[in-house]
């Protein structure tokens, strides 16, 4: 049931953002994209059967998106790219979720309220 109700709030949020980005296409909106990326490079002499061993490895990538509907409607949505590592595996490939997905109304400049998943203080 939770895994339902967790695809239909993504779902949502995607449908609001396609129509934010719709109305960018009519009105001019701006959307502004942003993003983060953590990953490493490692390179090791005589790593692995004597040989050596380099890679490079995407920790965590962060994908974010941002719009000032009007003056008092803003949206936020960021995406989570991260390591999948299972449990006993070392590398299981990456995997996607939706780290935050919000709309915030504020009718007042001392009013703010939020609706979807917000990030924490």
């Amino acid at each position: 049931m939770r895994r339902h109700f967790t695809l239909i709030i993504v779902f949502g949020f995607c449908l609001v953002f396609s129509k934010i980005v719709l109305a960018q296409a009519q009105n001019s909106i701006p959307v502004t994209f942003g993003g983060s990326f953590f990953g490493n490079y490692s390179y090791t002499v005589q790593g692995i059967d004597g040989q050596d061993f380099n890679k490079f490895d995407i920790e965590r990538v962060y994908f974010t998106a941002k719009s000032q509907v009007s003056d008092n409607w803003k949206f936020q949505m960021t995406t989570d790219v991260y390591r999948n590592s299972a449990a006993g595996t070392y590398y299981a490939g990456l995997a996607v979720r939706m780290k935050f997905a919000f709309v915030d109304f504020s009718p007042w400049s001392s009013l703010s309220i939020k609706a979807g998943m917000i990030p924490g203080s």
